[in-house]
């Protein structure tokens, strides 16, 4: 639970944080949302463990 709990927030953090980015940081804002979409990707893998059973 607080593995999901973690990376939740880590989601949340580094979304709110590409926000305030200006869009002339072009690379930057790409990075954020790249890495925001691989920590969406390990969530959605951790919590399809946590519900089967099995654990993280």
């Amino acid at each position: 639970m607080r593995t999901i709990l973690l990376v939740t927030g880590l989601i949340l953090i580094l979304y709110f944080l590409n926000k305030k980015i200006p869009q002339a940081y072009l690379f930057i804002k790409t990075l954020m949302s790249s890495l925001i979409a691989v920590l969406s990707i390990l969530l959605i893998a951790v919590l399809m463990l946590h519900f089967s059973g099995t654990s993280v």
